[in-house]
């Protein structure tokens, strides 16, 4: 299913992906993961943004690529 909405949702769902997985430190109860996850993928997606905007001022580059970036060493 997790192939399928990467297929489906494109690079940004890459940091989606990641994010469940870098917040699982903080432990199995889903009353402290899923709020961790949602703030480590919302931190995840405003660096992507941030680093998409900065680094080739004054163009942009696609955040769906920076996010592809920042996710794709998870599948590796």
């Amino acid at each position: 299913m997790s192939g399928l909405c990467c297929a489906v949702g494109g690079g940004l769902s890459f940091v989606g992906w990641s994010a469940s997985y870098g917040a699982r430190l903080v432990g199995p109860n889903y009353r402290i993961l899923v709020p961790a996850t949602v703030l480590t993928g919302s931190v995840l997606m405003t660096y992507a943004d941030l680093i998409s905007r900065t680094l080739l001022s004054p163009r942009e580059i696609p955040v769906g690529i920076v996010a592809a970036v920042i996710g794709a060493p998870h599948f590796l």
